[in-house]
């Protein structure tokens, strides 16, 4: 029942009997019973207000990628800055982005528009080097202003620390374009060469890689870019930026790397 009366305001027809078949009953007010399914990720890729992790995002001149979690500047004291946390060529356009620079929410491939569903702005990013050099991470911040994004992740909830990734741990991931998925880790320490088209290659080391698991295989896909991968005790431990559709691997950068090269700590 969505709201009990009392007794003496419920006509006779429409009590509820004390007992049926010698079972004492009873009326319990529970209000308006709905489904379990989480709002947020049939619509992860419209524009939401406040906006939780794992939703689409973008820097104006991209396509779409995922918003990863809500971060803080990481000094003792709280200054009270507020950013997205997600990926160089999803919030920076692979380096060719500048400090101030429009961010979206949905990316632009969702119909974002940097007037109507501006976000933040483009704080700042680790440069990626297409020059040869190692990288190890594809990272960026952008600025948030009020209570615009939450401090949770779509379908999986607040963050509950960090922890550095390890072999054969189940993780999960909510992102853009493939929801909620579930995966396997099957390396931590992997050199790889990432194709950004037009910007070039890179090489990445000490790499994160995680194997999709049944039923929610692949475990990511182009747009998934900046999704939080976190642990089954909901640990953020690595940052999603590339994938082998192929062979349905997905690679990402240890968290603790992607938080320190960027001066952040997650909220």
């Amino acid at each position: 029942m969505r709201t009990r009366y009392p007794l003496a305001e419920i006509a006779d027809r429409d009590r509820v009997p004390t007992a049926v078949g010698g079972i004492p009953t009873d009326v319990e007010e529970v209000g308006r019973i709905q489904s379990l399914q989480q709002a947020c990720s049939p619509a992860r890729r419209q524009r939401q207000r406040p906006a939780p992790g794992g939703v689409s995002v973008g820097h104006f001149g991209i396509t779409a990628g995922t918003l990863g979690a809500l971060a803080r500047d990481s000094g003792r004291d709280d200054n009270g800055r507020r950013y997205i946390l997600s990926n160089n060529h999803v919030l920076a356009n692979s380096n060719a982005a500048a400090a101030g620079d429009v961010v979206v929410q949905p990316g632009p491939l969702d119909g974002g528009a940097p007037t109507e569903d501006r976000i933040g702005a483009l704080t700042r990013f680790v440069p990626i080097d297409f020059a040869g050099g190692e990288n190890s991470v594809d990272g960026a911040i952008a600025e948030v202003g009020g209570d615009a994004v939450l401090g949770e992740i779509c379908s999986i909830g607040a963050i509950a620390g960090i922890a550095q990734p390890a072999r054969e741990v189940v993780v999960r991931k909510h992102g853009r374009t493939t929801g909620l998925t579930r995966g396997v880790i099957t390396d931590v320490d992997a050199d790889i060469r990432v194709d950004y088209g037009p910007a070039g290659e890179a090489l990445f080391i000490n790499t994160t890689v995680i194997r999709g698991l049944p039923p929610t295989t692949p475990f990511s896909d182009g747009g998934d870019s900046g999704s939080v991968i976190v642990d089954p005790e909901r640990r953020a431990c690595a940052l999603l930026f590339a994938g082998a559709s192929a062979a349905d691997l997905t690679f990402a950068n240890p968290i603790r790397t992607v938080l320190s090269q960027l001066r952040v700590r997650l909220v």
